[in-house]
């Protein structure tokens, strides 16, 4: 390729460092497939300073070229901060990997053979190291698509990255209603304490119902809240009566709940939710005296 055009590609991945990318309801797969764009600007912006800087595979080209991937990354990850997006300690690692990719295949090299095949090596186990998440995602959502219109039942091995939220999550094999696992989920004494299915088919229209089977472990019931939103509601101003809320009652032991779509789609203000995009499903409490310990055995779709 023409030096022009790497120069023209490098500038291209600084730019879309800061704008573009993923929304945050798009597919888990394509945010993780996006990630991958830290190892390429890394591995270019390295090839091209090397080239520039005309010496090679060194040691001291080796420090200073991981030195200035740690000031420019981490500078990188504090501007994206300011600028509404999320630090992350992971990109920095990426943009290591991609330095290290550049330099492993830096020419020429005043390094032995030997020292050289062994930052190959490191180089290529960490690049592939990388490409876990995207595939881990790709096949979550294969088999959320094989089993719809159950959105979680916790019987596949990856299920557990489909939730968000700030209550404690792990898969626990008791108790269960149906099946062999469970979500187990720890919600803490905040003012708001939950869990939030983001990841799941977004297409809800021709069904009529969503069933939802949760276990109360204390004595009494427990008061929680449902609430479920479109894509549109996720690019507004997300108020409080622009999307579905429910307060359940839950009794102890296990409770089989049924939510009437129709119900879902006519809740916010104004506007109709749009089930052919529903973006998330939530279920939280509000200010708890102690944590409790739920557990979620099956969230499903029924004609």
């Amino acid at each position: 390729m023409r030096r022009w055009a790497l120069w023209l590609l490098a500038a291209a991945c600084a730019l879309l460092l800061f704008v573009g990318g993923p929304a945050s309801n798009d597919p888990r797969s394509w945010r993780e497939l996006w990630n991958l764009g830290h190892i390429l600007a890394f591995a270019l912006w390295g090839g091209l300073w090397l080239r520039w800087r005309g010496g090679g595979l060194s040691w001291n080209n080796f420090k200073l070229a991981l030195l200035l991937t740690l000031l420019i990354g981490g500078g990188i990850e504090l501007l994206q901060g300011g600028l509404g997006r999320s630090p992350d300690l992971v990109d920095l690692g990426r943009d290591l990997v991609g330095t290290l990719l550049a330099l492993a295949w830096a020419r020429p090299s005043s390094w032995p053979p030997g020292r050289q095949l062994l930052l190959r090596t490191a180089a290529l186990l960490l690049g592939l190291l990388c490409l876990l998440p995207p595939k881990i995602a790709l096949t979550d959502e294969a088999l959320a698509r094989r089993d719809f219109p159950v959105l979680a039942n916790f019987e596949t091995p990856f299920e557990l990255d489909r939730w968000e939220g700030n209550a404690q999550l792990s898969i626990a094999s008791n108790p269960v209603a149906r099946g062999g696992n469970s979500l187990r989920a720890v919600l803490g004494t905040e003012r708001y304490a939950g869990l939030f299915l983001t990841a799941f088919p977004r297409d809800w229209r021709g069904h009529r119902t969503l069933v939802v089977e949760m276990h109360n472990p204390l004595s009494q019931p427990l008061r929680l809240v449902c609430r479920i939103h479109d894509r549109a509601h996720t690019v507004s101003e997300q108020a409080y009566d622009d999307r579905f809320n429910r307060g359940l009652l839950l009794a102890p032991g296990w409770n089989h709940l049924r939510i009437d779509l129709a119900e879902v789609a006519a809740a916010p203000k104004g506007r109709a939710l749009d089930l052919g995009q529903v973006a998330g499903v939530g279920f939280f409490a509000i200010e708890l005296p102690e944590p409790v310990v739920l557990h979620l055995d099956a969230l499903r779709l029924e004609p």
